[in-house]
């Protein structure tokens, strides 16, 4: 390589292999040095630009990496090195990546890695109006160019972009069509495909099916070492951050390192804020963190070398990489608690379940021993006060406090049948709004309650569509306004209903048939609240106008409402960490199911709100 560089100093290429070859004998500048003189040699020639861009992204000079990848793109106008820049701007969240995209798509308008990352980027973080109609456009445009070459990619993608968008019927279009094509569907996209279904349907024979089908993606191995007493207790997420988990599973690892020792692994895929500081700085926790790109063999080894005996992953199908660790063995206990429901890995695994969320008769549906936890499958050590008062709220909204708040928080689980109920409730209470908080298209959604507003002749004025809160004091504040919140359907508002029960504000809940259709049924339980839970969309309406129709003259104050017992330490794993410690090292993998309430079916129709418990 020296010797042809040297003879012919004019070639691009021999440069640009002289630079591969020094820096994998270790010499990076030299190696930079003989990129940059290829460069200048031949500017058309791709390979030194996406070298030297690799080589400062891999020093974490992410600005001199876009210079570069911009560099080159001007000069080749490659579609791979468009591809690149456009990628390196939108993983430092700069904007100008949509143009550089559109710049590609113009060039080859069937490259499909440029229309999924694009549309990636326009509804993901991002919900300007002027962002969604975008996103419809190119999702077209995808669809019309690479349907048949790139089915699964056009189709998963149109799938996750209409279910954030809150429009279920054109997000339950698109998983019809995937799931008549299921048998061709590549194994490594069958999780965004479980994610959705969970979503927009309840059918739990179904979903766990689809969970197996992932799952097979893993080949499963023993542990080779037997579990130690007293039990070390391994937590993996990437998730500890301003996420649910990164706000409700401290706690419970604080009181869990009373009677064991507890690690922490993340993998840093989001920026640090003051969560993730504040869960490395638990003393009963000792704390692992991992760059972005750490391979599942990696963690699994340090897992190992931690001598973890109990390891619980946290995140389930949403994070493939906890998947691939469980499989690989990294502990001779293994659990997967919260996430996406139990991943039906293994019958060598288990999940932290309760008796609600998964009856008896659900066991048959997972490979995982289900461990049912007493009353909730998680409890809640406390959210914080917030500064906004109900009476600013109310003022910022234009309404008085005789006015009727229904809250709606959930995020993009909205479908139709919810707008209906939603609807149906407002004309039954004439001195009332619905206050919808959320991401997703509020064009689309605001046509789509103003069509149903128009069938059912109520005054589309009284939905307030409300941006997603960018402070927590907002968001805890839009609680302290509201008097009941309408929880979602088929998926259940988790941790929103754990706020929800905090603050003081009842749930009305609609329980179905799979997990995510029953957390609501769970936590309401648990909090002594079990009257506002329901079976059908006709009770659920019945039960939401019952108490303001109990006056002639409408709602006087929220008083009218019962008011929830506190979800805290009494319930969940927070509560029974010495026994869970305890006899998970002893029974593991054996079968368990715990004793409990009969849960295993809806419960009764309600019209009014019972004595509370």
């Amino acid at each position: 390589m020296e010797q042809a560089a040297a003879i012919a100093p004019d070639w691009a290429l021999a440069h640009s292999n002289l630079g591969t070859a020094r820096m994998a004998a270790g010499d990076g500048p030299g190696a930079l040095q003989s990129w940059q003189t290829a460069c200048r040699c031949d500017p058309t020639l791709v390979a030194p630009y996406q070298n030297l861009a690799r080589y400062h992204q891999q020093q974490g000079q992410t600005a001199a990496a876009i210079a570069v990848l911009s560099q080159g793109y001007q000069h080749t106008l490659a579609t791979e090195m468009g591809l690149a820049l456009a990628d390196g701007l939108a993983g430092a969240g700069r904007g100008e990546a949509i143009a550089v995209y559109e710049k590609v798509l113009a060039q080859d308008p069937t490259c499909s890695e440029a229309y999924s990352q694009l549309l990636a980027m326009l509804y993901r973080g991002n919900w300007e109006v002027e962002r969604w109609a975008m996103a419809r456009q190119w999702a077209d445009r995808y669809l019309a160019h690479c349907g048949v070459t790139d089915f699964w990619g056009v189709r998963l993608t149109r799938l996750s972009l209409f279910f954030q968008a809150g429009d279920s019927e054109a997000a339950r279009q698109e998983l019809t069509i995937c799931q008549g094509a299921i048998a061709s569907a590549p194994a490594d996209r069958l999780q965004d495909l479980a994610f959705v279904s969970a979503h927009l349907q309840d059918d739990p024979v179904a979903t766990q099916a689809l969970f197996q089908r992932t799952s097979a993606i893993y080949t499963v191995k023993p542990c080779p070492r037997p579990a130690q007493t007293p039990p070390r207790l391994g937590f993996l997420s990437p998730n500890w951050r301003d996420h649910p988990i990164g706000k409700l599973v401290p706690p419970i690892l604080a009181e869990l390192g009373k009677h064991a020792i507890g690690f922490g692994y993340m993998v840093s895929r989001h920026t640090r804020d003051r969560y993730t500081e504040g869960i490395a700085q638990l003393p009963a926790v000792t704390w692992r963190e991992f760059p972005a790109d750490t391979a599942a063999e990696t963690l699994a080894t340090a897992i190992a070398q931690d001598r973890i005996d109990i390891l619980i992953d946290l995140d389930g199908h949403t994070e493939p990489l906890n998947l691939a660790v469980l499989a690989l063995g990294a502990a001779p206990h293994q659990l997967s608690w919260l996430g996406l429901d139990a991943p039906n890995l293994s019958d060598r695994h288990g999940a932290l379940v309760d008796a609600y969320t998964h009856p008896p008769a659900a066991d048959a549906l997972y490979r995982e021993t289900l461990w049912r936890l007493p009353h909730a499958h998680i409890a809640v050590a406390g959210f914080p006060e917030t500064p906004v008062t109900r009476t600013a709220c109310r003022q910022a909204w234009g309404i008085d406090d005789r006015t009727v708040v229904y809250f709606s928080p959930a995020r993009p689980q909205l479908n139709r049948e919810t707008i209906a109920a939603h609807v149906q409730i407002l004309r039954e209470v004439p001195h009332s709004i619905l206050v919808r908080k959320g991401k997703g298209d509020t064009a689309a959604i605001a046509r789509f309650y103003a069509e149903t507003c128009a069938r059912w002749q109520v005054d589309p004025q009284r939905i307030r569509l409300l941006p997603f809160a960018w402070s927590e004091d907002e968001h805890y504040g839009y609680y302290r306004a509201a008097d009941l919140v309408l929880d979602s359907y088929p998926y259940n508002g988790g941790s929103i209903t754990l706020e929800s029960l905090w603050y003081e504000r009842p749930v009305i809940s609609l329980c179905g048939r799979q997990s995510f259709a029953r957390m609501g049924y769970s936590f309401n339980t648990a909090a002594g609240l079990p009257e506002t839970v329901v079976p059908t969309w006709e009770a659920y309406i019945q039960l939401a106008i019952a108490p303001v129709a109990i006056g002639s003259n409408g709602f006087s104050g929220n008083n009218n409402w019962p008011k929830p017992k506190s979800p805290g330490p009494r319930c969940g794993i927070r509560s029974s960490s010495p026994k869970t410690c305890g006899s998970c090292c002893n029974t593991l993998p054996a079968p368990r199911v715990a004793g409990s309430p009969n849960p295993a079916g809806s419960p009764a129709p309600r019209r009014g709100w019972g004595k509370m418990k």
